[in-house]
């Protein structure tokens, strides 16, 4: 009966050590991904703030997804805060291809575009290259687009 006793007393010891280890995994990862998420966030804020003042509400809706990961992990409830900050990342992704296809790599071809003749005329062989430059990083920031 003692042999029982203690080997059902090793199981639950051994099952409560490795539910602790797993929940400290997930808290672990909750909070690096939160992080992130949180500096995501951070970085497409300048570019709503700036250039498109329409899209304003997208990002709150965004910010409050990721506020409610942030309670959600206060609160010890891991999955809650994950599912928060990946439904916060779906949005986010719309918001980033928006300001990148419209306003990003758009303005930046009417940049080009409009002091190219000025540049071609001078003859200047170092705006030139500038300006090769600008096209080629333009070029690239599109096909990086299409890949991802």
């Amino acid at each position: 009966m003692k042999i029982k006793t203690v080997t059902a007393a090793i199981i639950i010891l051994l099952t409560a050590a490795f539910s602790t280890s797993f929940s400290a995994i997930d808290q672990t990862y909750v909070e690096r991904i939160l992080k992130e998420n949180r500096d995501f966030i951070d970085f497409i804020d300048m570019g709503v703030t700036n250039f498109s003042q329409d899209k304003k509400n997208d990002l709150f809706n965004i910010y409050q997804k990721h506020f409610n990961a942030e309670v959600a992990f206060l609160q010890g409830d891991y999955k809650r805060a994950f599912d928060s900050v990946y439904d916060s990342q779906k949005d986010m992704v719309v918001l980033y291809e928006h300001m990148l296809t419209e306003l990003y790599l758009e303005d930046s071809k009417n940049i080009l575009d409009n002091i190219a003749p000025v540049i071609i005329k001078s003859k200047d062989p170092i705006a030139r290259q500038y300006l090769t430059l600008g096209y080629r990083d333009r070029t690239l920031a599109r096909t990086n687009y299409v890949v991802g």
